[in-house]
């Protein structure tokens, strides 16, 4: 037998082992790492409440947005316009 290899009895050994350990801290009652509970300030967390809840009342209030539509007519960009003007000057101008 190679000294590199282990047997696999003793493997199957250390499982066992390993199992019986395992379910030794499983039947251990746990208990709490830190029995004394803190108590917490409630004063920070009642105004960032109360303020949520006065953003959330605004947010909920209507806006009246006034809308102001201007049209603007741009002959010097219209193509359809200059081109009717070009074909009336053309036949104006064989007349």
């Amino acid at each position: 037998m190679d000294k590199n290899k282990i047997d696999t009895q003793t493997v199957y050994e250390m499982f066992e082992e390993l199992n019986k350990k395992l379910d030794k801290q499983a039947d251990k009652p746990t208990e709490p790492a830190n029995p004394v509970q803190a108590q917490i300030d409630m004063t920070a967390i009642n105004a960032v409440t109360e303020r949520l809840e006065n953003v959330i009342e605004e947010v909920k209030k209507p806006n009246i947005i006034e809308h102001h539509h201007r049209y603007t007519i741009s002959i010097a960009s219209n193509w359809f316009f200059l081109s009717w003007v070009a074909l009336v000057i053309v036949i104006l101008g064989l007349f």
